[in-house]
């Protein structure tokens, strides 16, 4: 049922931009982005080993100034490093993550009181 009305809301949108576009006209508009859940968890001395274990192997811990950071492939192949106090959220394809800052984090997301896999 979602992707349905993903389906439907993405083309109206689209009709709708073009209508309000006039020639040599720039208006900034307000959008809002779809909510979207995500499996997520916090990098912290008191999860790091728990992480590591969790995360299917596709992370490297290290160490930066003396502090522990897990290395990441994301889902563009790049490599992304979290730090303590970053979030490390899941992505939808398989053993691929991405880190958010804490403060990001709890901006963009609520918890919705489930558990991931």
């Amino acid at each position: 049922m979602k992707r349905y009305i993903r389906g439907l809301i993405a083309p109206i949108n689209q009709m709708l931009m073009r209508r309000t576009e006039k020639k040599g006209e720039v208006m900034f508009k307000q959008y809002q982005s779809l909510p979207k859940q995500v499996e997520a968890v916090r990098f912290t001395d008191a999860t790091k080993d728990g992480v590591i274990s969790s995360c299917d192997g596709n992370v490297s811990p290290d160490h930066e100034d003396g502090n522990p950071i897990l290395k990441v492939t994301t889902i563009y192949g790049e490599t992304a490093i979290i730090r303590l106090g970053d979030w490390i959220v899941r992505d939808s394809n398989p053993g691929t993550y991405y880190p958010v800052k804490h403060d990001i984090f709890c901006r963009r997301y609520v918890w919705c009181g489930g558990a991931g896999r």
